[in-house]
């Protein structure tokens, strides 16, 4: 199940676009994650998949993006062979929504594919 963190500065009050990310993210991401042909939780990804978590930035963090959006999943052979591709289309997902408002956003994407356990109860 990819996460995305999505990272901002509260002091610069982007409630709006955080909604939006928050409902749209899922949409933007599954299919950029999915790896065709495999099963749900062994690559097959799907929009209820995809968690989203909110993180605020500290005053002492540094050279930051207003916001920062992080896709961490598992290192499928297909997803690598993409990455950059991906984080791309993830990006444009992103543009789309900011174009809907009159707010100058420093956003950064990234994407990182890493072994990690994963269990739920």
């Amino acid at each position: 199940m990819p996460t995305i963190w999505i990272k901002h500065r509260p002091e610069k009050g982007y409630d709006d676009i955080l909604n939006r990310l928050a409902d749209e993210m899922p949409s933007i991401t599954a299919p950029q994650m999915n790896v065709a042909g495999r099963d749900l939780h062994d690559g097959g990804v799907g929009e209820s998949e995809i968690m989203v978590e909110f993180i605020e930035f500290s005053p002492r963090d540094r050279n930051i993006n207003d916001i920062q959006v992080t896709v961490i999943a598992h290192p499928f052979p297909e997803r690598r062979a993409r990455v950059d591709e991906a984080t791309e289309e993830i990006k444009r997902g992103i543009m789309s929504i900011l174009l809907d408002f009159d707010r100058n956003v420093k956003v950064g994407v990234s994407i990182w594919l890493v072994e990690m356990g994963y269990a739920t109860i």
